[in-house]
């Protein structure tokens, strides 16, 4: 049967038994839920036998989060589907600062895999800060054992000593290979940085700041600019020594760890991070240390340590509502 409303028209097929139509259906109008026309993006999701369906929305929820500020074992959570998705970030440990030189940050990276790629239980390995002047800072490390899902993280370089020629900042830490050592300087360039951990940026005049996974390259203790360079995903390098009061902050970066600012009497701020630490600030005394995770330590009488890595991991769902 079919009534006729006010401006609504109902039929009433007087049984359970399903409606079936051959052929297409056009709509010019709304397709309406209960009298709910939904809202755009929204798609129809059934609520079971003799339930009218309802409007829902795809967004994801959060059903998992661990995280390690030390070596532990990461579990995947009860009832994981393969669908799921862990996401993550790990950082590595920060250099520590030298008697000149300020330590590199530790470089930072950022993962994704589905559930069914990782084990039951994957071990997660958080490296150490530099502890001991111009010291370098841990790998870290997140499912080793599992070849689908193999991440790794470098450290800063450590700071160098207080030496006119070879007291430059550590480099900051990269996706492939660890900040180059304070002590250390690249003679191919003009400006005397101490290399960042790789990937590269490349190696002219001005392309120290890496915008990548590589770490910003380590100030000059002999020519300007003496203060540590930028990067994007890796350590910031740290500023340098100077006996002419320069000035020797330590690199910035993004993701990674702040690299330590120098030993001298101009500014030596550690470098800023919008997710890592902040390095330490260097100092003709003493030192301050990065802050976690990742931040390099200060250069000067008294170094500062680099801090120590850290990883936070998430498991996220698909989920209508």
């Amino acid at each position: 049967t079919s009534t006729a409303g006010s401006g609504a028209h109902t039929i009433n097929m007087g049984t359970t038994a399903p409606l079936n139509v051959e052929g297409a259906v056009s709509f010019t109008g709304t397709l309406q839920a209960a009298g709910n026309p939904g809202a755009s993006g929204q798609f129809l999701k059934s609520q079971g036998s003799a339930t009218p369906p309802i409007w829902a929305t795809i967004g994801q929820t959060v059903i998992d989060y661990q995280p390690f500020t030390a070596t532990g074992v990461w579990t995947k959570p009860a009832g994981a589907t393969g669908d799921d998705i862990v996401m993550g970030f790990i950082w590595a440990g920060g250099g520590a600062g030298g008697n000149g030189g300020g330590g590199g940050g530790g470089a930072c990276m950022q993962f994704w895999f589905k559930a069914s790629q990782l084990s039951a239980t994957e071990t997660v390995t958080i490296g150490a800060g530099g502890a001991t002047s111009g010291a370098q800072g841990g790998q870290s490390s997140f499912a080793t054992n599992n070849t689908n899902a193999i991440i790794r993280v470098y450290g800063g370089g450590g700071g160098g000593p207080n030496s006119a020629t070879n007291g430059g900042g550590g480099g900051g830490g990269g996706a492939l290979s660890a900040g180059s050592a304070g002590n250390t300087y690249d003679s191919t360039n003009a400006n005397y940085p101490v290399i960042g951990g790789t990937p590269s940026a490349g190696g002219a005049v001005g392309y120290y700041n890496n915008p990548g996974y590589g770490g910003g390259a380590g100030g000059s203790a002999t020519n300007a600019p003496n203060g540590g360079y930028a990067s994007i995903f890796g350590g910031g390098g740290g500023g340098a020594h100077s006996n002419s009061n320069a000035t020797v902050p330590g690199g910035q970066s993004v993701y990674g760890g702040g690299g330590g600012g120098g030993r001298s009497g101009g500014t030596r701020t550690g470098g800023q991070s919008v997710l890592g630490g902040t390095g330490g600030d260097g100092s003709n005394t003493t030192a301050t240390a990065g802050t976690a995770p990742a931040g390099g330590g200060g250069g000067g009488g008294t170094f500062g340590a680099g801090a120590r890595g850290e990883a936070r991991i998430w498991t996220i769902r698909a989920v209508a509502g």
